[in-house]
């Protein structure tokens, strides 16, 4: 039995939504449908359990922390760790992009306007229209305000309107 990080309190997982919290796959229900209950009747949702480890208890802001610490303090195999830093990737193509992208910093795509340098060619064609075109395709709903990305917009309506601090 497990216990919850929030609430100290067992949460019952079933054999299915322990599999999905490891090992998620396509064909696994929709991320909000996933849940667990606790003793207590409440329901935990599988955000507030994503990156905490099932043996221990340890929580990790990033997936790839947590694989990396599965299979360095659980021997869990099928992991694929990187050889520069504390990050765990279940596919070797995602091993070998963090590795191009952090550590090699390979950046195909440069901006002919500044220094600016990206991996995908999409993230410099948003670059390009946000902040030298200073398009803001983004507009808040409950206010008008516009934004030039997206998660500037959803921060803004997070912070403003629903009254949450920045996480």
């Amino acid at each position: 039995m497990s216990v919850s990080l929030e609430t100290k309190k067992p949460v019952i997982m079933t054999k299915m939504t322990l599999d999905f919290l490891v090992t998620p796959s396509f064909d696994s229900p929709a991320i909000s449908d996933v849940s667990v209950q606790t003793s207590s009747e409440s329901t935990l949702t599988f955000s507030e359990l994503k990156n905490s480890c099932l043996e221990c208890h340890d929580s990790f802001s990033f997936k790839a922390s947590l694989l990396f610490h599965l299979a360095q303090k659980h021997g869990a195999e099928g992991i694929i760790c990187c050889t520069h830093c504390s990050l765990g990737f279940k596919r070797k193509s995602d091993q070998r992009k963090h590795n191009l992208t952090v550590h090699e910093r390979y950046r195909p795509f440069a901006c002919e306007s500044c220094k600016a340098s990206f991996y995908l060619k999409k993230d410099l064609v948003k670059h390009d229209s946000s902040v030298h075109k200073k398009l803001k395709p983004f507009i808040c709903t409950l206010c008008g305000s516009k934004f030039g990305k997206k998660e500037h917009m959803t921060r803004h309506v997070r912070s403003v309107h629903e009254k949450k601090p920045r996480s």
